[in-house]
């Protein structure tokens, strides 16, 4: 069957966040299973194709960009991009498509879910992703809505999720937040919670570890945003200046992409790290990596690394993932969201609450202490989240056959009847007209 992922994000063509992660390897795992994988990419280019699109390519993958490199988008009058850009990807859908994946985020399935309401065609069958809309990224750093084009955006995003034929989510947390915040969602089985797709590259996973008596770098690693906690790694460091669990460290990497909730550009984040730690230390900033070339750096530097994410605010992240499944590098982040559910019971001692204090101790002591086996940490189940999206791709694969034959049983609609030579018309035009007097 023909399934298609619109995706506001694709690695290397746009600054990735999980949302690219995703679209990337589940494009890959229905690739590896035979199917038939089409991608929408909604924002703008920020690399030409030539950069990028090779990798879908090799794959047997197409992929449709509503925004090629270095043009710009027609905006008719009245029309905001996100309303503008529902529409285009809803006519980029293909028409034989059997499937459709959304984001919550951004809402790109808004106008196809619209309309599909008011139409006799129920295909393709609709699935929405929650991996992490504008109300909860709001609230995640206490941010009052701007202006009402925000709250329009909310709207538009749990919309799509109530008229999708299923929503998924990666974490159990974030389906209790869409509740918790009145998202109506489907119903029972049509509501389902499946981790997230991981193909985890084979030499990285695989690699030796060299024993180490220290660390000697700290790598923040996510967006740099204040979501993603990085105020509260820099006054973490800033507390611990001088202090005897620092001699050792020699490095402090910032890897990860600008984020949308911007704290300070990454020029004035590592002049401010720089100046909170003293010249003894070197800081850099890597925002341009891809997530498979974050992952081999941190690989390359795996027994002295000492990795952390201090989310104030987290599904089921990518980051934390990743990062678990590199032999012999240790890792500690917050405990907020669906981290629990990445790193299981094993992971407990690796977790702190999404503040200055809890942050600042728990580096501490891991500092202290120095490098820990891998034995000693939780790592991501990536086989048994794989099986469970293949498990439910084709729980809606049969859906969307079901539908299929119900299509093909119904009655011709009073359309199809009035191009039919000899049958009597039904209305063709009807306009409703609103009194607003």
């Amino acid at each position: 069957m023909k399934t298609v992922i619109v995706t506001p994000q694709i690695p290397i063509a746009y600054e990735c966040g999980g949302i690219g992660t995703y679209a990337w390897h589940f494009a890959r795992l229905l690739r590896e299973a035979g199917e038939e994988v089409h991608v929408i990419f909604t924002y703008p280019e920020q690399r030409p194709a030539t950069d990028w699109l090779p990798l879908w390519e090799k794959l047997g993958i197409t992929v449709a960009s509503l925004q090629p490199y270095g043009t710009e988008l027609d905006l008719p009058n009245g029309y905001d991009r996100q309303t503008r850009i529902a529409e285009l990807a809803a006519a980029a859908i293909p028409l034989d498509a059997d499937v459709v994946y959304f984001a919550d985020w951004e809402a790109n399935g808004f106008h196809f879910v619209r309309s599909r309401r008011y139409m006799s065609r129920p295909l393709p069958v609709a699935v929405t992703v929650l991996h992490g809309n504008t109300r909860w990224s709001r609230q995640g750093v206490a941010w009052w809505a701007a202006d009402q084009e925000v709250l329009a955006q909310e709207f538009r995003e749990s919309y799509v999720a109530r008229y999708s034929d299923f929503v998924v989510s990666p974490s159990r947390y974030m389906v209790n937040w869409a509740r918790d915040n009145r998202w109506m969602l489907p119903s029972g089985e049509r509501t389902r919670v499946l981790a997230n797709p991981f193909l985890p590259d084979p030499a990285l996973v695989s690699i030796e570890v060299e024993p180490a008596n220290a660390f000697e770098r700290l790598v923040f690693y996510g967006l740099l945003d204040k979501r993603k906690g990085i105020d509260l790694f820099i006054g973490a460091l800033g507390a611990l200046q001088g202090k005897p669990c620092m001699r050792s460290i020699k490095e402090i990497v910032l890897l990860g992409g600008r984020g949308h909730n911007v704290y300070k550009e990454p020029d004035d984040l590592v002049r401010l790290l720089q100046t909170e730690v003293g010249d003894g230390i070197t800081v850099e900033a890597r925002t341009t990596l891809a997530s498979y070339e974050a992952q081999a750096y941190l690989a390359a530097n795996n027994s002295t690394t000492l990795v952390v994410v201090p989310s104030r605010l987290e599904n089921l992240g990518y980051t934390i993932v990743e990062a678990s499944l590199i032999p012999g590098l240790n890792l500690i982040c917050s405990n907020t969201g669906g981290t629990s559910e990445i790193l299981g019971p094993h992971g407990s001692m690796q977790m702190f609450a999404p503040d200055l204090k809890h942050l600042t101790s728990t580096l501490e002591e891991w500092l202290l202490s120095g490098p820990r086996d891998t034995a000693q940490m939780g790592h991501y189940d990536w086989q048994a989240a794989n099986q469970r999206w293949l498990a439910f791709h084709e729980q809606v694969c049969d859906h969307a056959r079901t539908l299929q034959r119900t299509q093909a049983q119904r009655p011709p609609t009073t359309a199809a009847m009035a191009a039919t030579p000899g049958v009597k018309k039904s209305v063709d035009v009807c306009i409703t007209y609103y009194n607003l007097g």
